[in-house]
């Protein structure tokens, strides 16, 4: 149930609890099983602390349906031009998605840009980071704490486990290819850090950073994410009908070579699977095979030729909207683990393995 006042917002659902804070260092964090597991600290612009910011507005919402709640905020830095930061997050039972909006207020610019840690607490004993490659960094967390990644590539997702059975994901979301952004910017760096033991992984991400001399771009930026967590695999309903993803418009990798998967970013296959769900009188249930697709024409740039994209983010989207449009007709949409590719074993999708469950309003 929302719990509101002047400085918090919080969700408390089946299993988790999150919390959205209109000020201090820490803006966003999310208890799994009575447990702090994902805080988020503040976005820092042109060199200035995130912690400083002021609130400007913090709201919840649920939609009438109760399968997901909206938590929003805005603050700004008083300092420099001013720079503004707006986060939106969406939670269900099992998962939720993340943007993030960042503009310079006063004609200014954003400059060096900084997402704020994600501190994930443990007690973890393995971490899988992936690059976007075709295999898995992994790690056996050690009780001292070691750097674990450092590089100007972004990671694509994190997976952490623990003994209990959590297994938690981190993942950027469907514009992936705007962490990478500073590459294509003269004079501009980045800085990905990912650092942890059994105790707990930090999660560093400077996005921007400028030479002295450099030209700064003049643009606001948005930065998508998404999150998830299960204990164990749900098993789809009874009788519930499989539904095959379109092959009408298929991955492509960085160096431009078509794959024999489908990519659920484009127009094309998006229409075909919201087709299924008007038409259907039963119980769907979808094989996903999350991937990494670098076609910028699915993302309707096809003058930019290669933008890498990943779907889970789309997956999520469907998956409520999918939801929202069956539960009038007392039917259920739920997404399985295909069980293939390079980034099989999701727990974002293991959760969508199972129909929503409502959130109390």
């Amino acid at each position: 149930m929302p719990i509101c006042d002047d400085e918090v917002r919080r969700v408390t659902g089946d299993g988790f609890s999150a919390v959205m804070y209109a000020a201090g260092e820490i803006s966003f964090e999310l208890e799994i099983a009575g447990q702090v597991r994902m805080r988020q600290a503040r976005t820092e612009c042109g060199g200035f602390a995130g912690a400083m910011s002021l609130p400007q507005k913090l709201r919840c919402h649920a939609l009438l349906d109760g399968f997901s709640v909206g938590l929003e905020s805005e603050t700004r830095l008083p300092f420099g031009c001013e720079y503004s930061t707006a986060r939106s997050i969406e939670l269900f039972n099992g998962g939720g998605s993340c943007t993030v909006d960042v503009r310079a207020l006063n004609r200014g610019v954003v400059g060096d840009l900084a997402l704020g840690d994600l501190e994930f607490p443990g007690p973890w004993n393995r971490l899988e980071l992936y690059t976007g490659d075709a295999k898995p960094q992994i790690f056996a967390l050690a009780e001292a704490e070691n750097v674990l990644y450092c590089d100007e590539k972004p990671p694509l997702l994190l997976r952490l486990y623990a003994a209990d059975g959590l297994a938690f994901e981190y993942a950027a979301g469907v514009d992936f290819w705007r962490l990478g952004a500073a590459g294509q910017i003269a004079g501009c760096h980045a800085e990905f850090a990912v650092k942890g033991s059994t105790s707990g992984v930090n999660f560093r991400r400077r996005v921007l950073k400028y030479d002295a001399d450099a030209v700064q771009e003049k643009r606001p930026w948005r930065f998508k994410s998404v999150f998830g967590w299960s204990l164990a695999q749900a098993t789809p309903p009874a009788n519930a009908q499989e539904v095959p993803v379109a092959e009408s418009a298929f991955r492509i990798d960085a160096g431009g070579q078509r794959s024999a998967a489908p990519c659920p970013v484009a127009a094309s296959v998006q229409r075909q699977l919201r087709d299924a769900v008007r038409r259907t009188d039963k119980d769907i249930v979808i094989a996903v095979e999350p991937g990494l697709c670098f076609d910028a024409a699915h993302l309707e740039r096809p003058a930019k030729k290669l933008l890498p994209h990943f779907d889970l983010e789309n997956w999520l989207a469907f998956y409520l909207w999918g939801n929202r449009q069956l539960a009038k007709r007392g039917l259920a949409l739920t997404l399985r683990d295909a069980g293939c590719g390079n980034f099989s074993g999701s727990p974002l999708l293991a959760a969508m393995s199972r129909p929503p469950r409502q959130i109390e309003k």
